[in-house]
């Protein structure tokens, strides 16, 4: 074989190897395209399976979808690398130099370039989740989504201590947003331990779970099972010691954690006053807006960074009340407002809190009339969502007491509400009927179902907050 043929016999190896080089990474291209499609086929097929079970496994999807496509490319970019030294490199004589390389130029394959994908945010994919649900659900369980209320107005009994055939009926029938347990529903560890997390089963949608828990003698769980008091606000705000507000703050969360409680039906952020009774100061963090911001927010923190989300009560404010009638109210103008109770609430949300309750008192001197401030746009929209920026659920107080139900029916209270700002209502007179109005009041266009939704989204951000 003269110099010409074996120049020519090591070109066409060259040639050869860059060819199956070519060829297999074509391949793999292919096969890696048809792995994406599968994956993105598996994942919505698995958002419509969620539409239909309420979105219990929103966690482990996007893991899994997250993890998948990290796989994907790790492997993708490891046989790029090990092509690439698998492929020796072959040298070719200095003899027709310029004929080898017009040879050899048809021949170069030059890798498809591809844009990097930006990954999504965690609140995106959750978003993206999110709205995947709500899409699958009924306008009746979108409204029944913004109602939270107590196992017995719910189930219809008169003290529930199990999740039997009662439960499951009433969560078939209604898709309630949560459930507020009190002492009498607690007899030992063990039973509200099943009972919680059977309640959670037998829900097509994800529940809130809440009991107050206050400090002192002001706990419900702690009360019910005997264990250890922690100290009050009032205590915490007497020594100052902002560690002993967070220690406090994780002993609570952990006792509620522990049995399968997630939200906690406080703490009081108003400050002190002369005209509250003692058992009213005993869950106050104080009178100066300073000191008392920072251990609120402190024993806050020691809450929602255990597990457990907190609501903030009661807005905009408690100071001075007085009756009108069986409406309480409160002469605190706004600019009182910004240089006292409005610093506390603004600890609470720097603290993690994602829930503030509004109260059902009037505040004729910032409303303008004795409108309930569970009513009223100007505490809800103007002051809480616009001068304070909270983004969070606006949820009302217990609307069956006699500041509401003197004067409201309970689907006229429930829709005035949800009109006004809210996102959720706590406890209506009449569940049912609450309901129904909403219902009504979206069909007759009063209120829109693109505002049910987005208030629906906000409630379910915080409750996949933890599980996310």
């Amino acid at each position: 074989m003269n110099d010409a043929e074996e120049r020519k016999v090591i070109r066409q190896e060259a040639d050869h190897m860059k060819m199956e080089r070519a060829i297999h990474r074509h391949k793999r291209r292919v096969r890696n395209q048809i792995i994406v499609y599968l994956v993105i086929g598996i994942f919505f097929a698995t958002l419509v399976a969620l539409a239909y079970i309420g979105g219990t496994r929103l966690v482990s999807v996007i893991s899994e979808r997250r993890v998948a496509s990290e796989k994907a490319k790790e492997a993708e970019a490891a046989e790029i690398s090990a092509q690439e030294e698998e492929v020796p490199e072959i040298i070719i004589p200095e003899k027709e130099e310029e004929t080898v390389q017009e040879e050899e130029e048809p021949l170069i394959f030059t890798p498809q370039t591809e844009e990097p994908e930006v990954a999504e945010s965690d609140d995106e994919l959750m978003d993206q989740m999110i709205d995947e649900v709500i899409s699958g659900m009924t306008l009746k369980e979108k409204v029944a989504g913004l109602f939270i209320t107590t196992p017995e107005q719910f189930t219809g009994v008169d003290a529930a201590i199990k999740a039997g055939d009662g439960t499951k009926s009433a969560l078939e029938n209604t898709t309630i947003g949560g459930l507020i347990y009190s002492q009498k529903n607690i007899k030992t560890r063990d039973q509200i331990a099943e009972m919680l997390s059977k309640t959670e089963d037998l829900s097509k949608y994800p529940l809130f779970l809440g009991i107050s828990e206050l400090g002192a003698d002001r706990g419900d769980l702690t009360n019910a099972l005997q264990l250890e008091q922690v100290p009050s606000p009032a205590e915490l705000a007497e020594s100052g010691d902002v560690d002993a507000a967070y220690e406090a703050g994780q002993t609570i969360a952990k006792r509620m954690v522990d049995v399968g409680f997630q939200m906690n039906l406080g703490p009081y952020v108003d400050l002190t006053t002369i005209a509250m009774s003692d058992k009213e100061r005993q869950l106050s963090y104080g009178s100066d807006p300073s000191s008392a911001a920072l251990v609120a927010a402190s024993e806050i923190r020691g809450m929602e960074e255990n597990g457990i989300h907190t609501s903030a009560h009661l807005f905009p404010s408690s100071v001075d009340q007085t009756s009108d009638g069986n409406i309480p109210s409160t002469g605190i103008t706004k600019d009182e407002f910004a240089q006292t109770d409005a610093l506390m609430f603004q600890a609470a949300f720097g603290a993690g809190t994602k829930i503030v309750v509004v109260g059902n008192m009037a505040a004729p001197l910032i409303v303008g009339d004795k409108t309930p401030c569970t009513m009223s746009s100007v505490v809800m929209q103007d002051m809480l969502r616009g001068e304070l920026g909270f983004d969070g659920i606006i949820m009302t107080e217990a609307m069956n007491t006699q500041a509401i139900t003197d004067y409201y029916t309970p689907d006229q209270a429930a829709v005035a509400a949800l009109k006004a700002g809210a996102d959720m209502i706590c406890c209506p007179e009449d569940l049912e009927k609450a309901i129904d109005g909403v219902l009504d009041a979206v069909n007759s266009g009063e209120l829109s179902e693109a505002q049910i939704e987005e208030s629906l989204k906000r409630i379910y951000r915080v409750k996949y907050a933890y599980r996310f």
